[in-house]
């Protein structure tokens, strides 16, 4: 049902805009004011002019001057078109309403029947054309830096490189201080005996000895 009232209420603008803008073209001609239909974008003042309407927003080439357009799927009225192209814009959707009254239990209510809605559905036209690529808009600003994620699995063990090339020896170091005392090895085996000697110098004369005891008397011949 929301889609037959907006339907509907495009019908019923379409309607009175149509009156509006017949009404004025006959006020123009009868006042001669052909110039300013000329200023709006007009070839002449005999080109009829009328309201167009498609799901997206008019296109450059839609329309001529004084033309109207209605953007059926986000309600905006666009008009009436100058040299300048589709500038001056109104939006049809009114403001965000009161939450309405909770409704009773569905169960009571008739289904309805023998409803048509072919009139309604025919004010639809065709899908126009594509419109052209809008230009590039302004970057957005920096969002906030998300949660940092869980750590992921470790890898495999990549395979070993070749060795690289020896490098030049470097350059002497200084000399290193003594070290400790070593503890004193085990004694070792005797050696073989070496060579006799040469005989000394004689010794000086010894001292005389004590006189001996008298012997006995030898046998008598």
């Amino acid at each position: 049902m929301s889609k037959i009232k907006q339907a509907l209420s495009l019908w019923i603008i379409s309607f009175i805009l149509l009156n509006a803008l017949s009404a004025s073209s006959a006020f123009a001609t009868q006042k001669g004011l052909s110039a300013k239909s000329s200023m709006a974008g007009r070839l002449s003042a005999g080109v009829s002019n009328t309201i167009l309407s498609g799901p997206k927003a008019p296109g450059s080439a839609e329309g001529i001057g004084g033309d109207f357009y209605i953007d059926t799927k986000a309600f905006i009225f666009y008009g009436p078109k100058s040299k300048a192209g589709w500038t001056s814009l109104t939006s049809l959707r009114g403001p965000q309403g009161k939450p309405g009254a909770v409704g009773g239990n569905g169960t009571d209510g008739k289904s309805a029947t023998n409803i048509s809605s072919a009139g309604i559905q025919g004010l639809a036209g065709p899908a126009g054309p594509r419109g052209e690529a809008g230009a590039q808009g302004i970057q957005g600003a920096a969002g906030a830096q998300g949660i940092a994620g869980s750590a992921g699995a470790s890898g495999s063990a990549g395979i070993a490189g070749a060795m690289g090339t020896p490098g030049s020896p470097g350059a002497p170091g200084a000399a290193g201080g003594n070290g400790f005392a070593g503890s004193p090895g085990a004694q070792g085996s005797q050696g073989a005996a070496g060579a006799q000697g040469a005989q000394g110098a004689a010794g000086a004369a010894g001292l005389a000895g004590l006189a001996g005891a008298t012997g006995s008397a030898g046998p008598s011949n």
